[in-house]
């Protein structure tokens, strides 16, 4: 041993003892001495580390290194220092070193593993996590946290199979560990293996009922399979135990709106914003809410403060448009509602190769229209493709196949394409239905409203007059209760078709049912069709030969505003946009009026009004002329001095 290697070791056992400025004293002696001396650099520099001198600490071992090498001791020390001064990447490449000494140091793969993790590395961190386990000595129960660790990388690192596999690893060694179970149940949420997340989950909840974070993913798990009541007891039992969880009083927020439930949607949104001011989606679902109860200003401001946050939100704008829609501002409106197809969840806009209209002239060319949308809005705004042929154009529409014979029936007779399969047809141009307004640029004055532009054909008619031959004294009304069951607000627009009931007895009226497909419910006295439904060509030969229908939001009441039918439409407190808000009329069809619930899932005061309604609507005679209430009404606008003897009419003498 040199005499700089004694002093060195002298120096080191009072480093030990904690007589630090002794050891250093002779630490610097020793390399005084000898300047070339590793291990005092070495020793000296983890004496600078625990006296809280980081820089001249890492300086020292990296001059170690240069002279020693990179041997795994001095590589591993350098990149606990480098680690403490938040330097992750320079450490990274420490402990990169010093595993090719020792590949066997499952220590050093775990810091390796921890690092990585933090700097969203997940790919190499679970293979840090690998060798970690892998090259362990430990008891398996004393590696479980480690595996619990290489579980949520893999999870992390798109790997949820493999994430899996782990943590029912652990629940096998340790059937009672709650964050494997856990995160088995988030995995498993993430593979869209529903049944089994809500099992792993239920078990986290029996074992530790104030598990607020397995309740929540409870509650987004029932709320995804419509079983409201189920994920409203999730998330107010997550909230019992957490209040201030955001995360958990959105979700809750989300299932009230959803619900119908807007002022307690209200409510929830209005508490995250008070936690959680900068929490873009609440201000957006806010303004939804307020939007749906008719405060379309306070709706705007809320869009507002969306974009303040994130100004690239297109929901926000989209949602917007909406709210100047639903005003009647339509050329307000237009411009954020052609986001439709960027909003998250959205259809997207079909890629054809000839370029997109946005208004050039049309004489002498082709365009292609295609429906983007549900049959109700294809119905409603068909309307626009004769404006097309009048500025010149040929027209193509690609629509959807139930509704191909009847859009035959449209003045300008518009060539009909369905499913014409990947190869385009050829055009000089392209658009999207809903987009033709805009162009138009439609407002409320320009809404091209012609009576009847939809039409059945007189076999339709003719087969089915023949059909409701037994009706033929009565006051026929056709009825739809119920909408698409798949449309993600159909559990605010359709009805129980019992409610239909008061007006089934109501003396001359006869109900007959326009529900493709759904029976009438025992013990309602309607004309059951459902059977007997075609296509809507078919089915506006039905509506034309009703003297009234009367139906929820759904494609049959556009189909009968199309072929100018007499129309009642019920609506929601918080109805589409299309239906604006506060009117009873429409400027989209002439013959349609409109029966608003004042209050959300109230449509037992609907039905009082229109019951009143139809008992002031007179029954049609069976030539067709205005029943009694019609003539009554008729003699009094014409001489008002006539109501006192029209009051007289039917009094017993």
């Amino acid at each position: 041993m040199t005499p700089a290697a004694r002093t060195i070791e002298q120096a080191r056992q009072l480093h030990h003892s904690g007589r630090w400025e002794e050891a250093e004293s002779l630490y610097l002696e020793a390399l005084d001495a000898s300047p070339g001396e590793a291990d005092g650099l070495h020793m000296l520099g983890l004496l600078h580390a625990e006296t809280g001198r980081p820089d001249t600490a890492t300086q020292l071992l990296g001059a170690a290194i240069r002279i020693e090498g990179p041997k795994p001791y001095l590589c591993r020390n350098l990149g606990i220092l480098l680690e403490r001064q938040d330097k992750q990447e320079a450490a990274i490449a420490c402990y990169r070193q010093a595993v090719i000494g020792e590949p066997n140091s499952a220590d050093l793969w775990a810091r390796m593993a921890e690092i990585l993790t933090g700097l969203g590395r997940y790919g190499e961190a679970a293979q840090a996590w690998g060798r970690a386990i892998e090259t362990t000595r430990a008891p398996v129960k004393s590696q479980l946290s480690w595996r619990l660790a290489w579980a949520k990388t893999l999870a992390l690192s798109g790997d949820r199979t493999s994430a899996c596999a782990q943590l029912e690893r652990i629940l096998r060694i340790e059937p009672d560990h709650i964050a494997a179970r856990f995160d088995l149940g988030v995995v498993l949420m993430q593979l869209d293996r529903v049944p089994e997340a809500i099992a792993a989950l239920e078990g986290v909840v029996g074992a530790e009922p104030t598990h607020a974070q397995a309740h929540n993913n409870l509650g987004v798990l029932r709320h995804a399979l419509s079983e409201h009541d189920r994920a409203l007891g999730h998330y107010e039992l997550c909230l019992s135990v957490k209040p201030n969880y955001v995360e958990a009083r959105y979700n809750l927020g989300t299932l009230l709106q959803e619900r119908g439930e807007l002022e307690a949607a209200t409510f929830e949104f209005q508490t995250v914003l008070a936690v959680h001011p900068a929490h873009a989606a609440a201000w957006t679902n806010l303004g939804n809410c307020l939007l749906g109860c008719g405060a379309i200003s306070a709706a705007l401001s809320c869009y507002n403060r969306t974009l303040a946050i994130e100004p690239n939100e297109t929901s926000a704008v989209w949602n917007s448009g909406i709210a100047h829609l639903t005003a009647g501002r339509l050329e307000e409106g237009w411009s954020g509602y052609e986001l439709r197809f960027d909003v998250a969840g959205a259809t997207p806009r079909r890629d054809y190769p000839m370029p997109l209209w946005r208004g050039e002239p049309l004489k002498g060319r082709t365009i292609l229209v295609y429906a983007e949308q549900g049959l109700g809005d294809t119905l409603q705004f068909c309307r626009y493709l004769p404006l097309l042929a009048d500025r010149g154009a040929q027209v193509q529409f690609d629509c959807p196949r139930p509704l191909a014979e009847l859009l035959g029936s449209l003045r300008t007779n518009p060539k009909i394409l369905v499913e014409p399969g990947n190869q385009p047809p050829e055009a000089d141009f392209h658009v999207p239905l809903l987009s033709l307004p805009a162009i138009f640029g439609t407002t409320l004055a320009s809404i091209p409203s012609e009576r009847g532009y939809l039409r059945a054909t007189k076999e339709a008619r003719s087969a089915w007059s023949k059909r409701l031959e037994p009706l033929r004294e009565k006051f026929r009304v056709g009825f739809v209760s119920q909408g698409n069951p798949r449309y993600k607000n159909d559990r605010n627009r359709s009805i129980p078709p019992e409610l239909f009931e008061r007006l089934s007895q109501m003396p001359g009226v006869a109900l007959v049912n326009l529900q493709f497909g759904r029976l009438v419910p025992a013990g309602l006295n309607a004309l059951d069709l459902s059977s007997e439904i075609g296509d809507f060509a078919n089915t506006a030969g039905l509506v034309e030969e009703m003297d009234l229908v009367i139906s929820v939001d759904t494609s049959m009441a556009h189909l009968a505003g199309a072929v100018g039918k007499e129309t009642w439409v019920l609506l929601a407190q918080a109805a589409d946009w299309r239906w604006m808000r506060d009117r009873e009329d429409s400027p989209w069809y002439p013959d349609v009026r409109l029966f608003r619930q004042s209050e959300p899932q109230d449509w037992t005061a609907v039905f009082e009004k229109v019951e009143r309604a139809l008992q002031n609507r007179g029954l049609r005679s069976d030539t067709g002329a205005p029943g009694l209430v019609e003539e009554m009404d008729l003699v009094i606008s014409v001489d008002p001095s006539m109501a006192h003897s029209v009051a007289a009419l039917g009094q017993e003498t």
